[in-house]
Order: C-alpha cells, then structure tokens, then sequence
C-alpha cells in the first residue's frame, strides 16, 4: 500500500474501492489516498489520473519530492537593502500618497517556517500553520531568510507561515498542495489574512505534465486572484531544468542574476520547460545576499540562490498590487477595492504576458524577446513609475500604454543602474 494523488475522482468513488486515509482536497478535484497497487489499476481504468506521492509518516525516509532549490555556495556581500536600493525601488515607493511599503497585502511563505520573532520580522507574522510532522519553528533555516527578502521590500506586508519543508530540508508535494488549498480556502471563508500573493522558494522536478496536481492546484489558486511566485531552481547553466511549480505559465518563474557584473547567474535554471514555455518570467539578485537566520532572533547568513531572487520578486509584487489598489480607488472612490478583489484589476496573465516587459532591463546589448536565461530581465524602478505615472487617469494598471515599452527600454539601458551599490 502506497500514497497517491487522484485528480478527477469522488470521495465516493475512491472509498469504494477501499481505498484508506483518504484526504481530499476542498479547493479543488484532487484526492489523496493510499492505495494498493489493483485499487491504483480499477481508478486508472475509469481514467482517472493517479500518481504516486512520498509517505512522509514517522520513522520512514522519504523520497525527496519537494525541496528548496540544491543549495548554492554563499559569501556575505551584499544586504537586500542594498540591493534593494541599487534599482531605484526606494524611490518607487514615493509614487502614491501613502508610500508603498505593501500596507494591507497578505503574503504566504509556504516553506521551511519562518522565525517570527527575528528583529527583521517581528511584528509581521499574523498567520502560522505547520503541515509537517516536525516541529514548529524554522529548523531547516530556509523560510526566515526568505522572509526577511519580502520584508526588505515591501516591510508592512503581513506574512502568512505555513511550513511544508521537514527539519531535514525535504516535503511532500501533498502537504505542499495542502498548504495552497489553505491559501485558498481562507479567500472562501473570508479570513482578513487570506494571502493574495504565495512565495514558493521550492519545487520539484518537471515532467512536463498538465494533469500534475501541483499544477493544477497553481491553476486554481490563480482563479481567485492569488498571485504565485515560484524559485526557478539552481539547476541551470542546462537548458529545460526549471522546477515546478515555477515551470507553469502563470506561475511567476524568477532566475537569479548577479550584481557585478548583471549577468545571468550560473546556477540559474534556464527554460524552456518541457512543454515548450519560456521561462523564467524575470530574474532579480540572488548571489551572495544576507539574510535572516532562524539561528537567533540577531542572526544573518549569507545565502546564494534562485531561493533568494523570488522574495525580492514577492516583495516587489506587494508594492505592485498596493499601487493598482490605490490607483483604483482614487479613480473610484465608490467603490471598495482590496487585497481580495484585485483580480478585477489585473490577472497574473496580464502581468506576465504584458506588463513585466514594461518595467524590466536586461544587461547592455542584450535585446530582443523574452528569452530563456533572463526572460524580461530584472524589475527596474523609474521604468515602474513611468508605467504607473502614463497610467495616472486610468485606475486600471492593464490599460497601460504600450507604445512606452520601447522607448523607456531604450532609456534604461542608458541609464547607469548599478551606480548606487557598493561592497559591504
């Protein structure tokens, strides 16, 4: 008997069969079960998808199925402050009355935990669940650091804790999807904590298949407005090694880039994915950065990593939705807009295939089309401004002005952007 996951079945169908430890999942068609091997061949002859996932009870090693990107070696140069500041992001902040600083945004770091009563932290963590077996706490020293990114951007967002990393630095693809579902069941139940943005500084392996459920619980989680933004893995120079759920299309897939020089980094997973997307969407820093450590309440580690990129990107994501939320309101003021309701203002679709190219820079003499090591490029602040000041009139960031993209990207890359950094 093993662990499995259905997609298309009833509870009722899996039950008469005789399956055990059935586990279904509210959101969406995905059921967990354990299954013996005739159970998994009568549910695959009514087709139904079935796939194998890890059996993470005590005592049992498990299959490593859902991990932080392969860890990637570190030196202690760079704050994320200071990276922060080298692209014009702090000066982003000024363009609405409040700043932005992602006031009322809902984040959820689906992780390793998250040390809430770091110095860095404390104050933000307003939600935790653990869907481990182990015990409560950031022990694998992984979800505090990315916590600590997301902060350093957008520092009043509130943070949402669910642990899905065991303390040996592996999970389960089921608990992960638990989380999600979490994610989503708190926008069904109107919980004032439900997140509108998830940060997965994790994955797995892509196989290239629509029906997995890790995707298909990505897909559901977008139809109520919940942004993803997912690591693309330290799997590259390769081509095609992007994980899931980053290699799904209107997941926000982040690559890691260096700062001196900006070029892609190394390790940076490159795209295509297997069924032919380019990925990454975007890249942003991710070498050499230091962050919080779940060690102490004062602690920092360095740390390297396409882990490390995506943060930067949630954070940047919370300033984004926070603008579009203020501009919406000051067009309509008869009308409440929210965290829950920004989807009638701009989908994940809109962001990726239209928008990221307007605010985005690639280094010096690289032009063209997205691409699969850099894909739009790295996230600039004035260009986020331009954007957002063309729009001034219109609440709506999807009616921005596209004949602006190849003029302000032919001024970026005029425009020194690195000038502002120095080595600490």
């Amino acid at each position: 008997m093993k662990r499995y996951s259905i997609v298309g079945a009833t509870i009722e169908i899996v039950r008469s069969i005789g399956a055990v430890d059935i586990k279904a999942i509210r959101t969406s068609n995905i059921i967990f079960a354990t299954l013996s091997q005739e159970q998994v061949n009568i549910l695959k002859s009514k087709g139904y998808y079935v796939e194998p996932v890890v059996n993470i009870r005590a005592g049992i090693t498990p299959i490593i199925d859902i991990a932080p990107p392969a860890p990637i070696e570190a030196q202690p140069i760079y704050t994320p402050a200071q990276l922060f500041t080298s692209i014009g992001f702090e000066q982003a902040r000024q363009l609405t009355d409040p700043p932005l600083t992602g006031s009322g945004i809902n984040v959820a770091v689906i992780d390793s935990g998250v040390r809430a009563d770091h110095q860095s932290i404390l104050g933000r963590v307003v939600y935790s669940k653990n869907f481990t077996t182990s015990r409560d706490g950031d022990n694998f020293n992984h979800g505090t650091g990315i916590a600590s990114c997301i902060l350093t951007a957008a520092p009043d967002c509130n943070i949402i804790d669910f642990k899905v990393i065991e303390d040996a630095g592996s999970g389960s693809v089921e608990n992960l999807i638990l989380a999600i579902d979490e994610c989503v069941s708190m926008h069904e139940d109107g919980n004032p904590f439900a997140p509108s943005i998830i940060n997965l500084s994790i994955g797995a392996p892509d196989d290239g298949n629509p029906n997995d459920p890790l995707r298909i619980m990505c897909r559901e989680a977008a139809t109520y407005g919940i942004w993803i933004v997912a690591a693309a893995g330290n799997s590259g120079p390769d081509m095609g090694t992007m994980l899931i759920p980053a290699a799904e299309r209107y997941v926000l897939a982040v690559g890691s880039c260096s700062y001196d020089p900006f070029v892609v980094s190394p390790f940076s997973s490159r795209g295509p994915t297997l069924d032919g997307i380019i990925k990454p969407d975007l890249v942003f820093f991710g070498e050499n950065i230091v962050v919080a450590s779940s060690v102490s309440t004062t602690a920092n580690i360095a740390k390297s990593g396409t882990s490390f990129s995506a943060p930067f990107v949630t954070g940047l994501m919370a300033l984004y939705q926070q603008a579009v939320i203020i501009y919406a309101q000051a067009k309509y003021p008869e009308e409440i807009f929210g965290p829950m309701s920004y989807e009638d203002l701009l989908s994940m679709r809109d962001l990726i295939d239209i928008h990221l190219k307007q605010f985005c820079v690639k280094p010096s003499g690289i032009i063209g089309e997205k691409d699969v090591y850099y894909g739009e490029g790295l996230p600039y602040g004035p260009l986020f401004n331009n954007a957002f000041s063309e729009s001034e009139g219109d609440a709506t960031t999807s009616q921005f002005d596209s004949g602006l993209i190849t003029s302000m990207m032919t001024i970026a890359m005029m425009v020194p952007i690195f000038g502002m950094i120095g080595k600490s």
